[in-house]
């Protein structure tokens, strides 16, 4: 019976190598058969499941932003990925949480992520704001999360794909004072498409939040959002077509998860 040895550290780098380079390419073709510069769009790992090591090599083959779901599993996994960072001469990465953020654990988070890509809430953003200040940790980039799909499992601003005075009208206030809130540098908008295999299903989505981040810029004086993070595997050449300066990628980069691992 023939048997398979599993692939070496050297094997499984190169292979996450040859994946961010080919990933790298298409996203570059599909920005610029929209007629976008392909500078504009930037590739995010996201690493749940993915172990240190293999953040390292993905850092080597150049990303430098990564994505982690849960603070408490991501403590321990960030703090050995920069320590190896460090240790092999490499700068270790920003990180950014890309997961529901609960509100007591604001301070938690803020202790090894220097981005929150989830802000959900007004209260949310006032929260990261107070405990920022009181750790003296400066201004936390972030991004403001809008969920479209209406599902109550995912968190994220509720708004509906047409035009909803109501909900849009109180959206706008919660935004501005969230972008108007100290050491909160609220740079974009956020949101995940709809759990379909058809990838235009997520086109509308992604179609909207661009507009509310223009009207946004519109009409908040303080607003100075660029950022649009929408796209995942399955949809991020429509997310690039339609406006995506990032996208996180995980399987797509890092291959399936390791057996057994608990991050």
């Amino acid at each position: 019976m023939q048997t398979h040895e599993a692939p070496s550290i050297e094997e499984r780098a190169a292979a996450i190598g040859d994946n961010i380079a080919r990933l790298q390419q298409r996203m570059a073709a599909i920005a610029s058969e929209a007629g976008r510069d392909p500078q504009s769009v930037h590739l995010h790992g996201a690493t749940k499941g993915v172990e240190p090591e293999r953040v390292i090599a993905a850092i080597r083959h150049g990303l430098t932003h990564f994505g982690e779901n849960w603070v408490q599993e991501a403590g321990p996994k960030i703090t050995e990925a920069n320590a190896l960072a460090k240790e092999q001469g490499i700068t270790p990465p920003t990180w950014h949480m890309i997961g529901h953020l609960q509100r007591n654990k604001a301070r938690q988070a803020l202790d090894v992520f220097q981005a929150i890509d989830t802000v959900d809430s007004l209260r949310l953003a006032e929260t990261i704001s107070r405990r920022a200040a009181q750790m003296d940790a400066g201004s936390v980039d972030a991004l403001i999360e809008i969920d479209f799909t209406d599902n109550p499992d995912r968190g994220g601003f509720k708004l509906e794909l047409e035009a909803d005075d109501e909900r849009l009208g109180q959206f706008m206030e919660d935004a501005q004072r969230i972008i108007e809130l100290p050491n909160l540098n609220v740079i974009g908008l956020m949101t995940v498409g709809p759990m379909s295999e058809d990838a235009e299903a997520s086109r509308p989505g992604f179609r909207r939040l661009r507009e509310i981040r223009d009207a946004l810029n519109d009409t908040v004086s303080s607003a100075e959002l660029t950022e649009l993070s929408m796209g995942m595997t399955n949809d991020f050449h429509v997310a690039i077509q339609e406006g995506a300066t990032v996208v996180r990628l995980g399987t797509a980069i890092f291959g399936p998860r390791p057996a057994g691992r608990t991050y």
